[in-house]
């Protein structure tokens, strides 16, 4: 099944569309009274967790059974302009990025509650992109304004390390959020972040994580 959100990030106006990719059929279209943004699913298929929308004055995430396209909860995150999502790997924790929030949230899935605030991110604040690994006590975070990455703490909520990219215009024609796109490697050796400045995918050997900060090893330029 593929699922996609569009329409309104605000306070109103979001769908999401269920679609068969072995029959090639949309299975439902669903019209909801609240904005929608960057979703996630549950490892099992059955729970999708959608933002309001990074347009919205409150910070919601509704749950969402998958096979209804049903609301069944919410989480209140505390932030504001729910944007990014990310469900760990396990199931057991979702990860909520307000845009206009200096603060990472952490919510169990079991009770539909904020456990845990991961920051406050520096620069010009404001989570963007991010990702987690695989054992779920490093977060990769990206923020508003800045060409780089951060490493946080998941178990105690601590910044780890600002990370630049070095070598590189800082400024120049790019949205709020140069670095918009982080990925983890398979291996969780290397990240990669997007660079909309330079037209370039940046990549950071991360293996001295957590003792030592991640150092950039290679550019590559799109063509």
């Amino acid at each position: 099944m593929l699922y996609i959100s569009y329409g309104s990030n605000r306070r109103s106006g979001g769908s999401l569309l269920k679609y068969n990719l072995m029959t090639d059929e949309v299975v439902w279209t669903k019209h909801y009274p609240f904005g929608v943004d960057s979703m996630s699913i549950s490892p099992d298929g059955n729970t999708i967790y959608m933002p309001t929308g990074e347009s919205a004055s409150g910070g919601i995430w509704k749950v969402i059974d998958a096979r209804s396209g049903d609301v069944t909860s919410s989480i209140d995150s505390r932030g504001i302009g729910p944007h990014n999502t990310v469900v760990g790997p396990d199931g057991s924790f979702v990860y909520l990025g307000p845009r206009r929030t200096n603060y990472l949230e952490v919510a169990s899935t079991r009770t539909n509650r904020v456990i845990r605030r991961i920051g406050p991110v520096g620069g010009l604040g404001g989570i963007r992109p991010f990702t987690v690994n695989g054992a779920q006590d490093l977060a990769f975070i990206t923020v508003s304004g800045f060409l780089g990455f951060q490493v946080a703490d998941i178990t105690t909520g601590r910044m780890l390390y600002t990370v630049p990219v070095k070598g590189f215009p800082t400024k120049g024609g790019a949205p709020s959020s140069p670095s918009h796109g982080i990925s983890l490697s398979p291996d969780e050796k290397e990240v990669y972040i997007i660079d909309s400045i330079s037209n370039c995918v940046h990549v950071f050997d991360v293996t001295g994580l957590p003792g030592s900060a991640p150092r950039q090893v290679a550019d590559i330029l799109f063509l």
